[in-house]
This record gives C-alpha cells, structure tokens and sequence, in this order.
C-alpha cells in the first residue's frame, strides 16, 4: 500500500474524533475546543470523551422531557393545587427586589421549617417520620449505601411496607455503584419498587456516566419533605475518616411539598414504567397546613439547554447589595462567575466562602484551591472549615437557598440538581446562625495558609483544566 494512502488514512482516523466532538458541542464553543484538542493529543481521548463530555443525546432528552409533562400538567391544572402557590397575580412584581426570584418556577407556601447541620439528627428525624407515615413514603438520594445507616433505613421500610405503605426507592447508578445488589433485592422482596437513574447496561461501562441524579428528596405522604446535601452513607454521619462532617438537610411542610413530590415522580418516571404510579393525582391529596411563608423550588439539569440554578445564583450575585454566603465542599466555578465574585466585593457587598479544610476527595479539592485563589486577597473572606464541609447553602441579603447543588461546573452545567429558595426572614435567620457557628470552627485563609494548602494539594495546570471541564 502506498505510504501515502496509509498516512492520509492515519489522519482520517485521528480526524474523527475531532469531528463528532464538533457535531456534538457545536453549541458550546469553548467545550468543542477543548474536547477538539484533548482527543486529538491523547489517543484514548475519544473514549474519555464518550464517558465524560458528551452532550446528553437529544432520544433521552426527549424522553425525559415527556413523561415530566405528567405531573406538570396536573400541578398546573389543578384548581385546588394553585391555591398552594404564591396567591399574588403577578409574583415578578412582588419579588422583583429579592435577587434569588426565579421567573420560570412557581412561588409556593410553605410552613415548618427545620434544618439538620449533621447527618445523625437527620436521620432520627426520617426514621419518625417513616414510622408516621400512612400513606406513601418517596426517597431519592444520589449515594444509598448497603452499611449501618442504609440498613437502618431499609429495616424501617421494610416495615412500613408490610402495614400497606407505598413506597418507592430513586438512587444514582453512579452515586450508589458500591450498593451490593442484594440490598436492593431485599427491599424489591418486600413490595419495596427501587429505580437506579441512567443504568449501566454494561457492568463497567455506562455512556451516560457523566449526567448523575445528584439530588436527595424525601417526600411522605404528601405532608412533609425533606431537601438538601445528605446522602445515606456512614461518613456522611460522621462515621467515617473525615469528621466532623459538616452538611444541611431541610424538613419542610406546606404546600412546597408538591413541588419537591413532582421533581421526584418526574425523575422516577423517566427512568422506568411503572404502572402502579402512573395515576399520579392520588399522591397530591389535599392538605390543611398549607403555610404562609414564601419559597421556590428550582431545578437544573442536562435534560434542558439552560441552566436555572446556575444562571439564578450568577444574577443574585451581581444584584446583591449587602451580603454572599456560600457553603459548598467543591469550588471549582467558571471566570465569569469569579469576575462577579470580585466586583460584589469591590462595590462594598461582604462576600463569605467556607469550604472545608480536610477534603474528601484530594484533587478535586486542589482545583478548588486555584479557584479560591483568585479571591483571597480581593475582599473576600475565604474561611476553611476545621472539618469536611459538605453543606450547599448560598445566602443573598435577605434570601438563603438549601439543595444539592455544589459551586462546580459539574452541579451548575451537567448533574440534575435542586434548590430550595427561602423568602422568609425567620428562616434566613436559622441559616445565618448556622453559618455564625461554622465560621467560629473555621480559619480565615490568607495568601500565606492559601499557598501552604495549595502545595500539600498540589495538582499541574493540566489536570486543573481538565476538572474544570469534568467537574
């Protein structure tokens, strides 16, 4: 064969690659350049880029998309369900002034409001609830671990379900990959229906890997949810090398909870046909305590183009006046959002980071050391938690918002992610506290302890670029 042929179809071959990251990111200039070079430097960078950087393919798009019609249609022709939501006719208006209002979510009213900072008090406060539970019980978690506080759980499911409680079990294929099969059987044996999100069809190989269901939602009998950073593991109490283990989970009542009910049936649809959930008014019955306070529930994911939370949190900051609080265990943000970070603080608003100071995970905490160094010194106080912080809470004057939703690329632009947004100035004020007793356990970094962290995290500016397009 021509040594010619051979080169110009070595060339053929390395050009592939590059042109189905084209056709794939072609709205995504920066991403296209960056997979476009990766795939063409690396050799298996085709493969990473099969697992990691693919879009979400329009089929699954539009499968998703379809069965979240279901409960929305109900929620929004429902006469009754609307007296739930916020009763003013123009709620642009009355929350204009409040930087987290997101226009393309209902306000809805809520009650009690109870936040768990640790994962034990947490879990009492579930397992009551479990026991209380009459009707149905719904639980989706991104990590659901087979060890002592899995098992507890379990125990106290398998025995509702034996007193007639629905009950359904969402988790992450990814998240809970460790959970040994059997665990998930013996719910399955005791009339307990669990759904694994994007399943691998292959033992290690899942071409959605990269698109996980990050979210933690528990919703019982249609009274009471729950909404925030905990999983269902060991460490996640505390009980594990890290500690003590810093996090927020919400409890909360009123009419919110359909709000938090829909997000889950949608998810939960979209992964499988359930018949027996398919009638989905028998879960939204009607509640007395409906609440008089304020709230939104967003959510985000690759399922659509844009990014609600991510564009809600980048607007609060460039309208906030007086005060940012951020509470995340990742920081690893885009430029853009730096830039506001830095301009917020140089207009006098008071920005507070807390980040933890013994990290989970060693290299994804260094990306979010070269993050943070480009506001340490620029008015922004950049505190280190003397823990593992795994909290995800951001304060804008007067609104605070509680989810799942980390201050990473990867939780704003890829993972399916919530938010619980408070317009309450009672409950600002729980939040607040909360963060007043973490900044007293934490250190105030300076370049000096910034640069000390840096060099016992230390990772090259190439795998930094490249956790800031995988993460």
């Amino acid at each position: 064969m021509n040594i010619n042929i051979v080169f110009f179809l070595l060339f053929l071959i390395q050009l592939l690659p590059i042109i189905i990251v084209i056709i794939y990111e072609n709205n995504n200039p920066k991403s296209m350049y960056f997979w476009s070079a990766l795939t063409f430097i690396i050799p298996m960078g085709i493969l990473i880029y099969v697992l990691f950087g693919n879009s979400l393919k329009f089929k699954t798009r539009k499968i998703i998309k379809s069965k979240y019609k279901t409960t929305k249609q109900y929620l929004n022709q429902t006469s009754w369900i609307t007296h739930y939501k916020n009763k003013t006719t123009n709620p642009v208006k009355n929350f204009k002034k409040r930087a987290l209002y997101c226009g393309h979510f209902d306000v809805w009213h809520y009650g009690n409001l109870k936040i768990f900072s640790f994962g034990n008090n947490f879990v009492n406060a579930l397992l009551k609830d479990i026991k209380k539970a009459q009707k149905y019980i719904f639980l989706q978690f991104y990590i659901f671990s087979d060890d002592n506080v899995g098992n507890k759980i379990k125990d106290a499911l398998i025995k509702k379900a034996k007193s007639g409680v629905e009950i359904r079990v969402l988790y992450d294929d990814f998240g809970s990959f460790n959970t040994n099969n059997s665990f998930w059987q013996q719910l399955k044996e005791n009339n307990i229906k669990t759904t694994s999100f994007f399943p691998s069809h292959y033992k290690f190989f899942n071409s959605k890997v990269n698109y996980r269901n990050h979210r933690k939602l528990v919703i019982i009998d249609g009274k009471v949810a729950y909404v925030g950073g905990l999983n269902i593991r060991d460490d996640h109490m505390g009980n594990g090398k890290i500690s003590p283990w810093r996090d927020a989970m919400a409890r909360v009542g009123g009419g919110v909870v359909f709000a938090i009910l829909n997000i889950f049936l949608n998810d939960y649809l979209s992964q499988n046909n359930d018949y027996a959930i398919k009638n989905t008014s028998k879960f939204f019955s009607k509640i007395t305590d409906v609440g008089t306070k304020t709230c939104q529930v967003i959510t985000s994911g690759p399922d659509g183009d844009k990014k609600y939370i991510y564009k809600t949190y980048l607007k609060a900051i460039t309208m906030a006046k007086r005060r940012i609080i951020i509470q995340t265990p990742y920081f690893v943000i885009d430029k853009k959002m730096i830039r506001r970070l830095r301009l917020a603080a140089k207009r006098g608003v008071r920005v507070d980071i807390i980040i933890p100071k013994l990290p989970d995970k060693n290299i994804i905490y260094s990306a979010s050391l070269r993050c943070v160094s480009h506001l340490v010194g620029k008015n922004v106080n950049i505190y280190a938690y003397n823990g593992f912080i795994h909290s995800k809470v951001f304060v804008v004057d007067n609104n605070a918002s509680i989810g799942s939703c980390n201050f990473d690329n990867r939780s704003f632009k890829i993972n399916f992610e919530d938010t619980l947004i408070l317009y309450s100035k009672s409950d600002l004020k729980k939040v607040q506290e909360i963060v007043k007793q973490d900044k007293a356990n934490s250190i105030l970094l300076t370049k000096k302890s910034l640069q000390g962290l840096k060099k016992q995290y230390h990772i090259n500016w190439f795998v930094f670029v490249l956790l800031k397009n995988l993460i």
